[in-house]
């Protein structure tokens, strides 16, 4: 299925979207999938311009505002003083020969403590866990591209052997405000996204992208790699669907079989 799927927290700024639809346009299929209680105006929702700047087919997902704004600022204050290194320490031999730009030190307090936060507001999200199904995931990496530094094109290793962990799907966590940089679009599979501070975009690692060239500014941003206890992307969507489906049935008769074909297909595909 190709598409973006963009869970956006309700709030008095950004508008609330019907459940489950589907549109199409300029070869892009956007759907909107949400929660029951995300969808009571009936107001449609599309992603901006500023956000999608391509449109041409992609399968990734916007989980809008996974970060509260105190707790933006509390990670951008602590990577305020956080050492920085050269980015090429964690890249392999491939990356090496396009990846510009320079990383928290993985083994900085600022690195861990802030790592260890943001997978603990991850799995207490309501939105993340459905989607990816994390088995298991990296070590919080940390980058910052600043003027005339690129990550150019290529795939993630299938297994990151450093971390002992095959590579399902890969995340950015935005911790820039778009207007404070130029450039540094985030390009999976020729579609660009860039996303507002504290927004995460999911996709698969086995897509080929690249981080835009900055020209103004700096982008900062928290990087990291899931294992899925689904292998499949297609499984992990259907089983997503089931969810989004349990949760608008809620107490209705036939939630019990939609609950039952949900777990017995999740004990099929599940890899613990």
């Amino acid at each position: 299925m190709n598409g973006v799927l963009d869970y956006s927290a309700p709030g008095k700024n950004r508008p609330r979207v019907p459940p489950a639809r589907a549109r199409a346009g300029s070869g892009l299929t956007v759907f909107v999938l949400n929660f029951p209680e995300i969808a009571r105006d009936g107001h449609e929702h599309r992603l901006p311009r500023s956000a999608l700047a391509e449109r041409s087919p992609v399968n990734l997902t916007i989980i809008s505002r996974l970060l509260t704004p105190d707790l933006l600022s509390q990670i951008t204050a602590r990577l305020a003083s956080a050492p920085w290194v050269d980015g090429l320490q964690t890249a392999g031999p491939v990356a090496s020969k396009v990846k510009r730009n320079i990383q928290v030190e993985a083994t900085s307090p600022e690195a861990l403590e802030l790592g260890e936060l943001i997978k603990k507001t991850l799995l207490t999200n309501d939105r993340f866990p459905p989607l990816a199904l994390p088995r298991r995931m990296t070590p919080i990496l940390f980058s910052r591209y600043e003027v005339g530094m690129e990550y150019g094109a290529h795939t993630d290793d299938a297994v990151r052997s450093r971390d002992g962990l095959r590579t399902d799907l890969a995340a950015t966590l935005f911790l820039s405000e778009p207007d404070t940089y130029d450039g540094g679009e985030l390009v999976v599979n020729g579609n660009k996204v860039k996303p507002a501070a504290g927004d995460l975009v999911l996709y698969p690692a086995t897509t080929i992208h690249r981080v835009a060239p900055v020209t103004r500014g700096a982008r900062v941003a928290a990087i990291f790699w899931v294992q899925s206890l689904v292998r499949s992307s297609e499984q992990r969507e259907l089983l997503l669907t089931l969810h989004g489906v349990l949760a608008r049935l809620g107490d209705h008769p036939a939630a019990l079989s939609v609950s039952s074909v949900q777990q017995n297909l999740l004990r099929m595909w599940a890899e613990p």
